[in-house]
């Protein structure tokens, strides 16, 4: 609400500015960008005094960034036009068109931040100990605060006829480490999966720019430590936990399965838990990120990776998943489109391969004319048979065993 009536207010100057311009109204237009670009700053430093975590910091993003970006050349620009002598008519014209394309960029920026932080603001502050899991129901939770940023997890809970301690899976989305949030669909659905008796949790994570490839997969595994120390509050068996994400999530998700302690990932909150999870699906995600930048995509030149993922391409095979293939690493399904546009086929299939050679248990589905976000009409399997196809992993990786035992 805040950010759309600031918004609103910007919109409004600049077209006072196009219609009608006087230097009150710059005078105005000034003084408002340099106090929104103060309350940013504010934000983004201790927090506002108001929203559902009163005084938690914002988490900054790429087009939060873009966003004030805007605003402080809006401030240069106004304050540019009041010291400048009085214009001619037909230097106003050209000022005229100047101010409409700055507003149509600001609303377009505006609407991208207000989508982009939602996710980011709807952490409840309340501990976990005084939330009430119910089931069938979702609860949102701050899972880990790095950095005193809250990062949340949706926990969705199985109805109640699933037999508990039930194991859970935790959902990471993708975005190239830049957008995206916990909310974000993915194969199988959540439903899908808590129908069959399993718990979700979905996360939000820290976004490049403002932070590198390995504070994600540190995030990543501070989420299964949340969940491993709090198994008995939510119902879960901490010895039961899958993880499954799309591309920079499938990465994230095959970084958890093979990443060993003494990788040096885990550092937070929960160090005395495991960060090991026992199933893992990654689909469509980079696996050697070295030679994804050298051979593309066309899209994503080396340059603007390195600067979105803040890392020099010499540190950046650190991150690269097929570097920590070992013989007990836990079951993989990995998923890839053989159209895939962003992440190159043979990315999945060398990862397959590290594992099988390994001695590790690994499936690869290849999934043909599949799309990056393998949601086409015309792939096979397609998007449904797709889901079906995880949920049966996770069934026969996570709950066979404790099937049987229960026999």
């Amino acid at each position: 609400m805040l950010l759309a009536g600031c918004g609103l207010v910007q919109v409004s100057m600049a077209s006072g500015l196009v219609v009608r311009p006087t230097r009150r109204l710059l005078y105005g237009a000034a003084g408002s960008n340099l106090l929104l670009i103060a309350l940013w700053a504010v934000s983004r430093g201790v927090g506002l005094p108001l929203g559902p975590a009163p005084w938690s910091p914002w988490q900054l993003g790429t087009t939060d960034l873009i966003c004030s970006s805007f605003e402080v050349l809006a401030a240069f620009f106004v304050l540019w036009l009041l010291v400048r002598p009085v214009l001619r008519p037909t230097r106003w014209a050209a000022l005229r068109a100047t101010f409409t394309t700055l507003l149509a960029l600001f609303s377009a920026t505006y609407l991208g931040f207000a989508a982009t932080v939602t996710a980011d603001v709807d952490v409840p502050a309340q501990p976990l100990s005084d939330v009430h899991v119910m089931p069938g129901q979702m609860t949102t939770f701050t899972y880990c605060t790095p950095d005193h940023y809250g990062l949340a997890m949706d926990f969705y809970e199985p109805s109640d006829a699933a037999q508990h301690p039930v194991p859970v899976v935790l959902q990471i989305h993708g975005g190239v480490g830049i957008y995206g949030d916990r909310k974000d669909v993915l194969i199988p659905s959540v439903a899908s999966l808590t129908e069959a008796g399993f718990a979700v949790a979905s996360i939000d994570y820290r976004r490049a720019p403002i932070v590198v490839m390995s504070n994600q997969v540190q995030d990543a595994k501070c989420a299964v430590r949340f969940l491993r120390a709090n198994a008995a509050a939510l119902g879960i068996d901490p010895d039961r936990i899958g993880a499954f994400g799309h591309s920079e999530g499938g990465w994230l998700s095959a970084m958890l399965g093979l990443a060993a302690p003494d990788a040096g990932f885990d550092v937070g909150e929960y160090s005395s838990y495991s960060s090991q999870v026992q199933a893992v699906v990654d689909e469509a995600g980079p696996a050697d990120v070295p030679r994804l930048l050298a051979e593309g995509p066309a899209w994503m030149p080396q340059a603007a990776f390195v600067l979105y993922h803040g890392q020099p391409v010499t540190a950046l095979p650190d991150n690269s998943s097929v570097d920590y293939a070992r013989p007990d690493a836990p079951p993989f399904l990995i998923v890839q489109g053989t159209d895939g546009e962003v992440i190159p086929f043979h990315q999945s299939a060398e990862l397959t391969e590290r594992l099988q050679l390994a001695g590790d248990s690994v499936q690869f589905i290849a999934v043909q004319h599949g799309p990056h976000d393998l949601k086409s009409e015309s792939e096979t399997p397609d998007a449904g048979q797709l889901g079906q196809m995880v949920r049966r992993f996770f069934q026969a990786t996570l709950q066979a065993s404790f099937d049987t035992l229960s026999r």
